[in-house]
């Protein structure tokens, strides 16, 4: 009797022992696959890079085995976007006025090259505007594969968006187009700008989605930037309108083809006040506890219980200290920008 239940005790012990181990397993092999394309843990941290296996969806049904996106902080002339390049002696590529990700697909997954950033850190309320560069297996830029006739158009879709905790964000203002703004600007040829290198405007009939414009209202966000890229197959227009930014009409969902997603991690934590810090009042906001005392630059801003909670995802997303943030912002205040006659148009 004893040995007939010591067995059944025994057998019990191994299926749930096969059962933790199998479990495991499962868990931790996509974020593997990542792992292999990202620096070491340490190396991540001084980058600011956190693996996030969620984070990149793998859907691909196209040549593109390269994604590169430019989101460059810049402002508008009357409808047209215009950049001025910004101070280059800001060190964290989370602050510079140019940001860049790249994602790369092998093994059948979006990955991130060792030693790059795989999130965007902005501020709300400032003009970004956004270039899609799509490449094929042999480094060939492919973008005129999916602008020629009114075969595609990218969406972008939030996904997952939640507000910083302990700061309360109203329920209406955690979708789009209130939480995110986007404005097509694309151009035939796709390659060159409408303002002032003769390429003729086709957003408002053809909007493919390679070049264009984003706000974001709502500071102290989080959220996955869903970037879909449709074969529409003769749905891009209903009703003589295109679908907006956010949501591909019900046509397309029944008869197109999401041929690529990707998902972008999105920090919407930078605020203007931010901006004020400069070499004149450094010294008023040495500790986040300083400048919560204190009003701090030319907006005589003295910082919150809000802003802790903020600065606190902030730092971490970024892997900068206090001190490195203030140095960041004092060099891009202090820095020199281009000139109005420089940088880029849509």
């Amino acid at each position: 009797m004893f040995k007939k239940e010591l067995f059944k005790l025994a057998s019990i012990m191994l299926i749930v022992c096969t059962g933790f181990i199998s479990s495991c397993h499962k868990s931790n092999a996509p974020l593997e696959e990542v792992k292999k394309s990202v620096p070491e843990a340490k190396e991540e941290q001084q980058q600011g890079q956190q693996s996030d296996d969620k984070a990149l969806l793998s859907i691909n049904k196209t040549d593109v085995k390269k994604i590169v996106i430019k989101m460059y902080e810049g402002h508008l002339h009357g409808d047209n976007f215009h950049y001025v390049p910004g101070p280059q002696n800001i060190p964290s590529p989370h602050i510079r006025l140019e940001r860049e990700l790249t994602f790369v697909y092998k093994n059948n997954k979006w990955q991130v090259p060792e030693g790059q950033i795989n999130k965007f850190i902005l501020f709300n309320e400032r003009i970004f505007g956004c270039w899609i560069y799509y490449y094929n297996e042999a480094g060939e830029l492919i973008n005129g594969d999916f602008a020629g006739g009114e075969e595609y158009q990218t969406f972008f879709i939030p996904k997952d968006v939640k507000a910083i905790e302990g700061i309360d964000i109203a329920k209406e203002k955690l979708n789009a187009p209130k939480l995110l703004e986007y404005s097509y600007r694309d151009t035939n040829p796709w390659d060159r700008s409408g303002s002032n290198e003769g390429a003729r405007f086709i957003y408002k009939d053809n909007p493919l989605g390679l070049k264009g414009f984003f706000k974001f209202p709502v500071l102290n966000t989080t959220f996955k930037l869903s970037l879909q890229l449709w074969k529409m197959n003769g749905t891009k227009l209903n009703g003589g309108k295109p679908a907006p930014f956010y949501a591909p009409n019900t046509e397309t969902k029944s008869k197109g083809e999401k041929v690529l997603e990707l998902n972008i991690p999105m920090f919407i934590l930078l605020a203007e006040q931010d901006r004020s810090l400069s070499e004149d009042n450094k010294d008023k906001a040495k500790t986040l506890d300083d400048a919560i005392a204190n009003k701090v630059g030319f907006l005589s801003y003295r910082y919150t219980e809000q802003d802790r909670a903020r600065m606190a995802v902030l730092l971490k997303e970024s892997a900068l200290t206090w001190e490195e943030f203030v140095e960041n912002l004092v060099a891009f205040f202090e820095g020199e920008w281009g000139g109005e006659s420089e940088g880029h148009w849509f």
